[in-house]
């Protein structure tokens, strides 16, 4: 008789081999010791990346009630260029459970039992890529049967998932009290990042997301170092982000978040990320094909990406000095909207004209590699953006595109990709093909390719490589991150997992 309270819906996850293993048949719920043969043999019939469901009886005290019992099969199989714990099944697996976050009829708890042979892996590794793959399965934003003007976390209906988390190796891998604080906090970025992405633009405008920004500063005790608003931003030189800007409704922000890390050496340099954070793209006056501005919200997810990292980065106290530099506009059509033709200038001292007004994305981010690479000390300028359609062709839907300056920095972001489950591929790093592609008559640059064929993800980069300080000697790597930001409908989550462990590391 199972007199302890218990979830009505339990998750067993693993490869097929450490399901089966003794040790973890031996951590089964007792409240499901009736059934356990039954569990095993549906284990055995599950194929890998699928699932089985089945509801198993339990009485409890003098009822007998139902628990919704699912198991999901991880491949043991991995290629060099993924995640050895296949996050990506993961996060497909739960998500196909059935469990609607935020929806009235979702499950109030759920238990997740996860069986995993950490090996000779770090297990702190196996865990965060397991945790935040677990965490991108659960979206949180939504308005149905509720009032747009309302709450859109609604607490009521919140899943409280425990994880447990049982190693079957001979070895024993404890998970101290600072990992599990860690893990919890990148669980919470994650969802974070993601409810900002499917969070619409009517409600999520430029000056929302700036205000969201301020007043967590208040809760997580980190610096806004910088905040631009308008007009403003003429006066400082920001004129990438400002023209951008300029024909929406809310006005552009820049913004510069620091941490509360005080090196002892002055001189010590610090890291730099920088978020695209365009809430929503129509092309401006080029304007997109309806088709392709559907989900265009999801712009601003190179911006949520950064944004999440910095605040885990900030909770778990990182020592390092870091900033989190946000590029916020609305590239929309108005009677002050930017135009193909113009020539502006950016905080770097080039000008750019404009050839193609939905290539907008790149701007922006200029002038936050300017101010970064000039004003803030970095040992490695990093951004972050949805910025080419292109990027799929490169590089899949799944992983981001690294173009960066180094190759000791390539390797470091395709590695941690493939450890944190943000899977990442090098872009091909080779200026001097690329340069030819942004050549002007009448400035130092325009802003589009001439001959998209021409590895065109590869050349976006190189236009923002262009904005590094000329005295600026360090690393920089640029994430394009459009496919793998937004997929179904929905954000991801990426970048969290991938943005912390590169900063902890480098």
């Amino acid at each position: 008789m199972a007199n302890a309270p218990f979830a009505k819906q339990l998750i067993i996850l693993g490869t097929k081999p450490a399901i089966l293993n003794q040790r973890f048949q031996d951590a089964f719920p007792s409240h499901l010791n009736a059934h356990k043969d039954t569990l095993l043999h549906v284990i055995q019939e599950t194929s890998a990346k699928k699932s089985s469901t089945m509801h198993l009886p339990v009485r409890n005290a003098e009822t007998e009630e139902f628990v919704q019992v699912n198991v999901g099969v991880i491949p043991e199989d991995c290629s060099r260029y993924n995640c050895p714990t296949r996050p990506d099944v993961i996060t497909s697996l739960v998500k196909g459970m059935g469990i609607k976050e935020g929806e009235k009829n979702a499950p109030k708890e759920v238990d997740i039992h996860f069986a995993v042979q950490v090996g000779n892996a770090p297990a702190e590794t196996t865990y965060r890529s397991i945790v935040c793959a677990i965490a991108k399965s659960f979206s949180q934003f939504t308005t149905k049967k509720r009032s747009i003007d309302g709450d859109f976390v609604d607490e009521s209906a919140r899943v409280k998932v425990n994880l447990r988390i049982i190693n079957t190796d001979e070895t024993v891998h404890d998970i101290s009290l600072d990992l599990a604080h860690k893990l919890d906090v990148l669980s919470e970025s994650c969802q974070f990042s993601m409810f900002l992405v499917d969070a619409p633009p009517n409600l999520l405008t430029t000056t929302m997301y700036a205000n969201i920004v301020t007043e967590l500063s208040k809760v997580y005790d980190y610096k806004v170092h910088t905040k631009v608003v308008g007009e403003d931003l003429k006066d400082v030189n920001l004129t990438g982000v400002y023209n951008v800007g300029k024909g929406a409704e809310c006005p552009p922000v820049f913004m510069v978040l620091e941490n509360d890390y005080e090196p002892k050496n002055k001189d010590e340099p610090s890291l730099a990320l920088v978020g695209k954070g365009i809430v929503y793209d129509s092309g401006g006056l080029a304007l997109k094909p309806a088709a392709n501005m559907f989900n265009m919200k999801c712009d601003m997810a190179g911006s949520s990406a950064v944004l999440g990292a910095f605040i885990s980065l900030v909770r778990t106290k990182v020592q390092k000095k870091v900033y989190a530099i946000l590029c916020l506009a609305e590239n929309a059509i108005g009677k002050h909207a930017y135009r193909n033709d113009d020539i502006i200038p950016l905080h770097s001292g080039l000008h750019v004209e404009i050839n193609n007004t939905d290539a907008e994305g790149r701007i922006v981010l200029s002038d936050g590699i300017s101010f970064a690479s000039q004003k803030l000390n970095p040992k490695h300028v990093f951004t972050v953006a949805t910025l080419t359609g292109a990027q799929s062709y490169a590089t899949g839907l799944k992983h981001a595109g690294v173009y960066a300056n180094t190759k000791d920095l390539e390797d470091a972001c395709v590695e941690e990709g493939k450890s944190t489950g943000d899977l990442v591929f090098p872009l091909i790093y080779c200026p001097e093909f690329h340069d030819d592609e942004f050549s002007s008559e009448v400035a130092d640059l325009k802003n589009s390719v001439k001959n998209r064929n021409n590895a065109s993800s590869s050349a976006a980069g190189r236009f923002l490589e262009r904005s590094l300080a000329k005295e600026y000697k360090g690393g920089f790597a640029h994430l394009d991150i459009a496919s793998p930001a937004f997929q179904k409908d929905r954000a991801t989550g990426y970048g969290v997992n991938l943005l912390n462990s590169l900063v902890e590391k480098l």
